[in-house]
């Protein structure tokens, strides 16, 4: 999903995050998998509806179906270009040349099997400034499989707000479109402009990088901070929450990408850093 302030989108209501908040308390005691891992962008969350569907056996009916299509419709339905991996693509010229990276230096984009997330992460120490990665918008036609979520076992629990945990699984089996628009929804930067590698970077509330982009389509991320070699460079989703408390950057971004952030100030419990 990550990567990046995504887009700027109207900011809850206190009251609507509530049931979020219950939405997440249960979905954490049905998987114990939702928290106590690294921090996540959208994009790695593990499936956490996937068996309860199967169990249940929804016959798709055609309230389901009708839901299903009318999402679809609301975010966009649009082709599929392609199922290569991040780390694939990111390994060669031609590869980062058909992901609209024309620039990728410092950084790599790594992958962590045992906790099963994509990460940009630093090849060496880079002081702040350093520009890491330069790519291009892509054609609005284009939405490469491999950003999240690649499987229906990736989809997170809710996008702003609409419980997809409660949505059959047979519905998302049933209907690819609304795949490919989870897809624009979660990674959409700004008006459902989409970018490629630079979606591998994972949230924080502190950041260690910023996402910069020109009228052109034309989009840098910087750091803004130095970043050890090996470490994670980090972007925020939503960089407009502030010094917002800890419970209410946790429902917003569970609101808009249905995930729970465990970075490092949640799990501190600090206030993120302003600007």
């Amino acid at each position: 999903m990550g990567g990046c302030c995504k887009q700027s989108v109207r900011r809850p209501p206190v009251l609507l995050l509530l049931p979020l908040l219950l939405l997440a308390i249960g979905v954490e005691l049905r998987s114990a998998t939702f928290l106590g891992k690294p921090p996540r962008g959208p994009r790695q969350l593990p499936a956490l509806f996937g068996a309860p569907h199967r169990e249940v056996g929804c016959c798709g009916a055609a309230p389901c179906r009708e839901a299903a299509a009318s999402l679809a419709e609301d975010l966009g339905a649009v082709q599929v270009e392609g199922a290569d991996t991040y780390t694939g693509l990111a390994s060669s010229l031609e590869g980062r040349a058909r992901a609209g990276c024309s620039f990728l230096e410092g950084a790599a984009v790594t992958y962590h099997a045992a906790q099963g997330y994509y990460a940009l992460t630093a090849t060496k120490d880079l002081p702040a400034g350093t520009v890491v990665l330069d790519e291009q918008r892509l054609p609005a036609s284009e939405v490469p499989g491999f950003l999240h979520p690649r499987t229906i076992d990736d989809v997170p629990p809710c996008i702003m707000g609409f419980p997809l945990a409660l949505v059959p699984r047979i519905v998302f089996e049933a209907s690819p479109s609304l795949m490919r628009s989870l897809r624009v929804s979660l990674n959409s930067y700004g008006p459902l402009s989409l970018y490629g590698l630079g979606t591998s970077a994972n949230h924080a509330c502190a950041p260690t990088a910023r996402r910069v982009t020109s009228k052109d389509g034309l989009s840098s991320i910087v750091t803004t901070e130095a970043v050890a070699a090996g470490d994670e460079i980090t972007l925020s989703y939503l960089p407009d929450l502030g010094a917002s408390p800890r419970w209410r950057r946790q429902l917003e971004i569970f609101w808009r990408y249905g995930f729970w952030c465990r970075c490092r100030h949640c799990e501190s419990r600090r206030p993120a850093p302003e600007g």
